[in-house]
């Protein structure tokens, strides 16, 4: 069994660098463009919440260094914590 120490850092090395955002793309992106973001996002650590059907967008959990890149991106409306 671990120790609560390691669990403890653990969780904080986890956390550390990441917000909840709303990303939200702009009419007309395609889906597997969408799909792709979202698997970058995975990838680097991320974790997606909730998808919208009503708007194309998602919550999720994502990293920093991320954040200003997808609020760069053409297709992307916006990227709200």
């Amino acid at each position: 069994m671990q120790s609560p120490t390691v669990l403890t850092e653990l969780n904080l090395t986890w956390g550390k660098g990441m917000n909840s955002y709303t990303v939200i793309l702009k009419d007309g992106t395609d889906d597997g463009l969408k799909d792709e973001l979202k698997k970058l996002i995975v990838k680097r650590g991320g974790k997606i919440e909730q998808e919208y059907r009503v708007i194309l967008g998602f919550s999720a959990l994502i990293p920093e260094s991320l954040v200003s890149i997808l609020r760069a991106a053409d297709f992307v409306e916006s990227v709200e914590s």
